[in-house]
């Protein structure tokens, strides 16, 4: 099977108001670590490896423009992980199956944001 880059998602417009409130409320550094969580729940979703690789392949595309540090940091980027995020959603397609993402999404969001910042615990 190859990574489906044809639109695939039934309501683009939703998914995307979906990841907006998802990241709502949350630091940089939370919403960082919220797409992180994301890119692994649907990686494991998908759990084709060749699948995966073009995704990531794809995702790296245009990640790292303008800098000289080379591919590993490109994977790390939050341009990548959001290209990679959306890559596999759409591959997925399957409105349930994202749906059960976006819930486990936002419990994350929620344990993250009430998460204290490191240097900022209460006392």
């Amino acid at each position: 099977m190859s990574l489906n880059t044809e639109l695939n998602l039934a309501d683009p417009d939703a998914f995307y108001e979906r990841m907006i409130e998802l990241h709502a409320g949350l630091t940089d550094q939370q919403s960082l670590r919220l797409n992180d969580r994301l890119a692994a729940l649907l990686s494991a979703t998908v759990a084709d490896t060749a699948v995966l690789r073009e995704a990531v392949a794809v995702a790296n595309d245009g990640a790292n423009d303008g800098a000289d540090d080379g591919a590993d940091d490109a994977a790390r980027s939050p341009i990548h992980v959001a290209k990679l995020i959306l890559l596999l959603a759409n591959h997925i397609g399957d409105s349930a199956i994202l749906d059960r993402i976006f819930s486990e999404g936002a419990r994350m969001a929620a344990e993250l944001a009430s998460t204290p910042a490191p240097g900022n615990v209460p006392s």
